[in-house]
């Protein structure tokens, strides 16, 4: 009966929380099975994670299509606390499939039942012999979300997509992005600011990401007048500061903090070769990032999102964007996206 009394629960909550992004049936297995409404939509993991983690039914283990406990050819199962099975049953992010696609080849070429030129690829990139390879770890859709901090932790087997395990016992935690992949850190700040229901006014909070805002330089009550003109419809042109004050020494460490270290970053630059970086120890990332400048900050007024602009003596470009996550008003974000700057 509690058994029974979960399921339902859950299933009423994912129907009612996802905003018709999917439809929630029953599976022949006797699992929640959701599909996205529209044709060749998508679902985002993470979205799903997050529901299930507010209505207190969590996901405790991910089962991969085969394994035992899989009530899924092709998608793997998310296997809650309460033990009821969800399938997410489309392809998710282009980053996931990519991610599921290079797990699978890496797979194959581990067992010798085939792979691909860009899964040996890996493989000798991070520097191992494919002789010396005895499995492969991959958990479909793995989303973590970590605290924003002013110096880097070890996030390897946090973030890890895929984890290659040695003869030897080493572990090698990689981090894959695809060609179009520029997101790399990702932090929520929901509650730094709120909407009054009352008053329909935006409201400034204290909240553990004010840190970062000061390092960026960042005036939360110039975003807190952008959204109420958003809001108002009275937004004009994008207000732009172009020689903001910030700490440079400050800005570099949460730029740290945003890749961590213990792992292997890659991304995949063709078909078949990547670009990889060893950030296996902290000492890594400085070499990576370099000297760092903040160039200009936009507020919200015409948009709703706030972006903080900082390049580095690398050659890359950095964008803090303080967003909502699910096309509402009030951020609920800090995304840290990477690109090259242009010569």
């Amino acid at each position: 009966m509690e058994r029974m009394t979960a399921f339902s629960n859950i299933a009423k909550a994912l129907d009612t929380m996802s905003k018709k992004r999917f439809r929630v049936t029953r599976g022949n297995k006797g699992e929640i099975r959701l599909q996205p409404i529209k044709r060749g939509g998508i679902i985002d993991p993470m979205l799903v994670n997050n529901i299930l983690d507010k209505i207190g039914h969590p996901v405790d283990r991910v089962v991969d299509p085969g394994h035992p406990d899989a009530k899924s050819s092709k998608y793997p199962t998310r296997w809650t606390i309460s033990n009821i099975p969800v399938v997410i049953g489309s392809g998710g992010p282009k980053g996931l499939k990519h991610e599921e696609d290079v797990a699978g080849e890496v797979k194959a070429l581990i067992s010798g039942k085939g792979g691909s030129e860009r899964a040996r690829n890996l493989i000798e990139g991070i520097g191992l012999d494919l002789n010396n390879v005895a499995n492969i770890i991959h958990v479909s859709g793995k989303a973590a979300r970590r605290p924003l901090q002013p110096t880097p932790r070890d996030v390897g087997a946090a973030i890890a997509d895929i984890t290659i395990l040695t003869t030897d016992g080493e572990k090698h935690y990689i981090s894959l992005k695809d060609p179009k992949g520029d997101t790399f850190g990702n932090f929520g700040i929901t509650g730094s600011f709120a909407l009054d229901p009352a008053t329909n006014e935006v409201k400034i909070n204290p909240h553990p990401s004010d840190s970062l805002l000061r390092a960026l330089g960042i005036d939360k009550e110039k975003i807190r007048e952008g959204l109420q003109a958003y809001i108002n419809k009275q937004g004009g042109e994008t207000p732009v500061d172009n020689s903001p004050s910030y700490n440079k020494d400050a800005l570099k460490g949460y730029l740290e903090s945003a890749y961590g270290y213990g792992y292997w970053y890659a991304k995949a630059i063709s078909k078949t070769d990547w670009d990889i970086k060893d950030l296996r120890r902290k000492e890594n990332l400085d070499e990576l990032i370099g000297d760092v400048r903040l160039t200009k900050i936009s507020y919200p007024g015409k948009w709703k999102q706030a972006t903080a602009t900082v390049e580095s003596s690398e050659g890359d470009k950095y964008l803090f964007e303080i967003r909502n996550a699910k096309g509402g008003v009030i951020p609920t974000e800090i995304k840290v996206k990477k690109s090259r700057k242009k010569s």
